[in-house]
């Protein structure tokens, strides 16, 4: 395993147990809904760099700990960055995949590495961006009103 596989696994484990240990999470071992936003804690920032991707649950898990996102410009990704202010990965190319025919995005690395660096030349800025967001996303994403949207819907 990288060096800094270990090393990140470590911080997970670390900041859910309080000691160094394996952590599995799966179907068969799942964990709480605490451990989980012990986990995103962890994050400066949470960064989904998916060529495309189905809801970003994932997003939503990370903002609505307080946790800055990060993502691509596409997909679904797009949405949940722009109700929330989310931190755009510009994409630079597309393709289509032979085996699946979906269109996928091709981010632009520079620009990536760029917006990277620009999030820490201010301390300030990755928590207060990251309270911003996370009101966006209470005010946006809710499970009642979800529920009820289907309701309504069907």
């Amino acid at each position: 395993m990288p060096l800094q596989m270990v090393l990140q696994l470590q911080a997970v484990t670390t900041a859910v147990t309080g000691q160094w240990q394996p952590l599995v999470v799966g179907t068969q071992n799942p964990i709480s809904n605490e451990e989980l936003a012990k986990i995103y804690n962890t994050f400066d920032v949470y960064i989904q760099y998916a060529s495309n991707e189905g809801f970003g649950m994932c997003q939503l898990e990370a903002v609505q700990c307080g946790v800055p996102i990060m993502a691509v410009d596409y997909s679904a990704m797009e949405s949940v960055l722009e109700n929330v202010s989310g931190i755009k990965i510009p994409v630079k190319s597309y393709y289509i995949e032979l085996e699946s025919g979906q269109k996928k995005a091709v981010s632009d690395i520079d620009k990536t590495a760029d917006l990277l660096k620009s999030l820490y030349t201010d301390k300030e800025f990755l928590p207060k961006v990251g309270k911003e967001m996370r009101r966006k996303s209470l005010e946006r994403y809710q499970w009642d009103d979800c529920a009820a949207r289907w309701i309504k819907y069907y």
